[in-house]
This record gives structure tokens, C-alpha cells and sequence, in this order.
């Protein structure tokens, strides 16, 4: 368990939005610099698994950390998903 700002979470969590943090802005990065932007399948797999259904629509919006969601299509990489799902389009 860590401590939080809401209290005590299990470890996993607290690594699995770093983690994420590094996929999402590492592909702002590689985006912005025109280098290849694109995420290894299965870590993109694994963001999105991590992060699916866990950003409170109150976190969304100007000023909020994250932007509103992205529609993609169903058959959209898991990469794609993943961006959309934190407000990029991908």
C-alpha cells in the first residue's frame, strides 16, 4: 500500500499511472518532435488495460488533466484506444 492524496492505494496503482503518464507523454513527444510516435503493442495493451474505466469524467476538460474522450472505431489498436480514451487523437 502507498499513501495518497486520497488516502492509501495498493502499489499497483501508483506504478500503473506512472506508467501510463510515460506511454501518454512519450508519444506527446515523439509527436511534437516528428519522431515515430508509435507504442509497442503489448505496452499499449497494457496502459489501456490499466487505465480503462478509471478517469472520472470531473478529471475532463479545459484546465482538467485529462480532455474529453476521442471516438475511434472498435477495430482502433489498443494504442489508439488509449489515446483516445485520455483525450489525444490519435
Amino acid at each position: 500500500m502507498v499513501k495518497g492524496f486520497d488516502g492509501e492505494v495498493p502499489a499497483f496503482v501508483v506504478l500503473g499511472i506512472a506508467f501510463c503518464d510515460q506511454l501518454i507523454h512519450g508519444w506527446d513527444l515523439a509527436r511534437a518532435t516528428g519522431q515515430d510516435a508509435t507504442m509497442p503493442a503489448d505496452l499499449a495493451a497494457l496502459g489501456r488495460q490499466l487505465l480503462d474505466g478509471r478517469i472520472a469524467e470531473n478529471s475532463r476538460g479545459p484546465g482538467k488533466i485529462f480532455g474529453p474522450e476521442v471516438t475511434v472505431a472498435d477495430v482502433a489498436s489498443d494504442q489508439d484506444k488509449l489515446l483516445a480514451y485520455c483525450g489525444r487523437t490519435p
